[in-house]
């Protein structure tokens, strides 16, 4: 069998800082390629063409999103009411800005579908397969 073979894992939690939030962390597990085309093929849908009068495949992407943000975001910590503003345009006059917003996978949905910012996060660490590669030498120094 082949070492990489050996070597290669297909889950792997890692917990990044938010940039330009002070406190805010997300915990974000890495997407292999096959388990990114099982998202594909899962959100695919058949839909018939009334001008080809045929039938077609589709990616309904409000279920990509769905089973990709559930398989990616795995939770966040440090993140305030105060904060949202800098990531989605939401009306935060009724709250209490020092509240913490618990995660949940409704909304780490409602900020990927929102937020360009946290879109873009959350893709450029999928991305950046090297952070998700750490030895475990590295992690105990870490900790």
């Amino acid at each position: 069998m082949s070492l990489i073979k050996n070597l290669l894992t297909s889950e792997k939690i890692l917990t990044l800082e938010f940039p330009g939030i002070d406190g805010f962390t997300v915990d974000l597990c890495y997407i292999d390629r096959d388990t990114l085309r099982k998202i594909q093929r899962d959100s695919t849908v058949i839909k018939y063409n009334q001008t080809t009068r045929q039938r077609g495949e589709e990616t309904d992407s409000d279920k990509f999103l769905e089973i990709y943000t559930a398989k990616a975001v795995k939770g966040w910590s440090g993140l305030k009411v105060k904060d949202l503003p800098k990531l989605a345009p939401v009306d935060i006059s009724t709250y209490n800005k020092e509240d913490d917003v618990v995660y949940s996978e409704e909304d780490a949905l409602d900020l990927i579908k929102n937020s360009t910012m946290f879109d873009q996060f959350v893709t450029d660490a999928m991305a950046d397969h090297e952070q998700f590669s750490i030895t475990k030498q590295e992690e105990t120094v870490k900790n």
